[in-house]
């Protein structure tokens, strides 16, 4: 397990460090959910802050790839979602990880 968990927190740690947008990644994101993460969206999402990094990181996947529609708010998520890299999901899944809730 520690094998496997030591690369994915060096990858993590190297894309935050070299990310200089990782709030700029989240501007958008404030709109709906607060600069916090502390707002649930036109009243329907979870509050985001503070969410495990992995399931942050495959929640915007899915929303990007429009198999993820929970809340009656996917289209919305995937447009959202459309551009942006893995890397930047990466990177915005740690930001928001690291909100507190």
């Amino acid at each position: 397990m520690r094998k496997i968990l030591l690369p994915i927190i060096v990858l993590v740690n190297i894309v935050w460090s070299q990310s200089p947008t990782k709030n700029s990644l989240y501007k958008p994101c404030a709109a709906c959910h607060g600069s916090g993460g502390n707002v649930k969206a036109f009243q329907k999402s979870e509050i985001i802050a503070g969410q495990p990094f992995g399931v942050l990181t495959q929640k915007l996947k899915d929303y990007r790839a429009g198999k993820r529609d929970v809340t009656g708010m996917g289209a919305v998520m995937k447009t959202s979602t459309a551009n942006l890299t893995d890397e930047q999901i990466v990177s915005l899944s740690v930001y928001i990880s690291q909100m507190k809730k």
